[in-house]
């Protein structure tokens, strides 16, 4: 079922030099079956020196991933627009950037059940790229306009059409980052915008839980971003990042905040051991925090800031917006 070869290639530009992070953390129990991938091995993340891309390898092929897709069930993305980081930034971007436009179209990629396009102006116009049978149909309820399953199977007569196109929480379900941008890049009109949230991979959570970060934890997740991907996104597309805001997948208050970089020490100091136990034990000694000696399971630390949001904006040839 997955794909390897003995050498060992970046799946975004080809080079033989990945270096070998970590082995992953073994999948929640019955989240496999959930999506039905019982074999599936967590596998090793890797980086690649020359366009820095985090891979998970093996990996699915992309006829297998369609497949997968095709069966997710509705209410994935059941989160409101003030709780996801992503959807509430970019919303405030782009009300700021086209204040003085009437008449805006938006394509969602891997828009779910419509949610951020359901929060949108509703005189903008709304398209979406669906492979899940029953989420497509909940955007088509709201009034968005599916027009694929995948970024790749879009019909040519969609390129240079959009002001915005918005990908959340996609680039880490795509085998080849570079080659999903490079489709979205085609479909913008020229001095488009381009919003990419997905995870940071040089974030402090990365270092410190490295194979158990949560965002490992989904079977789902094939490719990590860095800063280091996105300049060579520059050189290689025409794109230019404009701005990278640090965000966390999901908002939450300062003591919720607080409270998920202490289980994310205990959980990690407990997993080292030795010397480790010490702050691990002074930690559950704190009465508000003696539940955590039950935590056994990787912490899904949502709230911490491990996220980016990328905006990128395409050039108008012969008369530079930059």
């Amino acid at each position: 079922m997955l794909t390897g070869s003995k050498k060992l290639l970046c799946r975004a530009c080809g080079s033989d030099r990945l270096v070998y992070l970590w082995d992953c953390a073994e999948f929640p129990n019955g989240l496999l079956e959930q999506v039905g991938l019982s074999n599936l091995s967590p596998g090793q993340l890797y980086r690649c020196q020359d366009c820095g891309l985090g891979q998970r390898l093996p990996c699915l092929t992309a006829d297998q991933l369609k497949q997968v897709y095709a069966t997710a069930p509705g209410g994935a993305m059941d989160y409101e627009l003030a709780k996801n980081a992503g959807w509430s930034r970019s919303k405030t971007l782009l009300l700021e950037y086209f204040q003085n436009q009437e008449s805006i179209s938006v394509l969602d990629v891997g828009c779910n059940e419509g949610k951020f396009l359901d929060n949108l102006p509703t005189h903008w116009h709304k398209f979406g790229i669906e492979g899940g049978i029953q989420p497509a149909k909940s955007a088509g309820a709201k009034g968005v306009n599916v027009i694929a399953d995948r970024l790749q199977d879009i019909d040519s007569k969609w390129h240079h059409c959009f002001d915005v196109v918005t990908m959340f929480d996609v680039f880490e379900h795509l085998i080849n980052p570079l080659e999903g941008i490079k489709q979205a890049e085609y479909l913008l009109k020229p001095g488009g915008v381009l919003l990419i949230s997905t995870g940071d991979m040089d974030a402090w959570t990365w270092r410190w839980f490295k194979g158990n970060h949560w965002y490992l934890q989904t079977p789902l997740h094939w490719s990590f971003a860095t800063r280091q991907f996105f300049d060579y996104v520059e050189k290689k597309l025409p794109l230019k990042v404009k701005s990278v805001y640090q965000i966390p997948h999901q908002l939450g208050s300062s003591r919720e905040v607080w409270d998920e970089r202490v289980k994310a020490a205990y959980y990690e100091c407990w997993q080292r051991g030795g010397f480790w136990r010490l702050p691990q034990r002074a930690i559950f000694s704190i009465p508000q925090y003696s539940h955590l000696k039950h935590l056994t399971s990787v912490p899904w630390t949502m709230k911490l800031s491990d996220h980016f949001l990328v905006l990128c904006l395409k050039p108008i040839f012969g008369n530079s917006i930059f």
